[in-house]
C-alpha cells in the first residue's frame, strides 16, 4: 500500500510541476512546440492503434489445405463423417 501512495504523491507532484512550468515558466512559442509534440503523439498513436486494429482478425486463406488437414479429411471421409 506504500507503494502505491508513493507512486500516487508523486505522480501528483510530478503533474503539479509540469502545469505550473507550461502555465507560468513557458513563453508563447514553447507553448506552441509543447502543444505540436502532443498532437504528433496522438497521431503516432492513432497510426499504431488502427494497425493494431487492422491486424487482429485478419485470416490468412491457404489456397489449398496442408497435408495434415486433407489426410485428417479423409480419415473422417473414410469413418462415414
Amino acid at each position: 500500500m506504500g507503494k502505491i501512495k508513493n507512486l500516487l504523491i508523486l505522480v501528483a507532484l510530478m503533474g503539479g510541476g509540469a502545469y505550473v512550468a507550461y502555465t507560468y515558466v513557458l513563453n508563447d512559442e514553447a507553448k506552441e512546440s509543447v502543444k505540436g509534440a502532443t498532437k504528433a503523439i496522438e497521431r503516432a498513436y492513432g497510426k499504431l492503434a488502427e494497425m493494431a486494429d487492422a491486424a487482429k482478425g485478419q485470416v490468412m486463406e491457404d489456397d489449398q489445405p496442408l497435408a495434415n488437414v486433407q489426410a485428417t479429411a479423409r480419415q473422417w471421409k473414410n469413418l462415414g463423417f
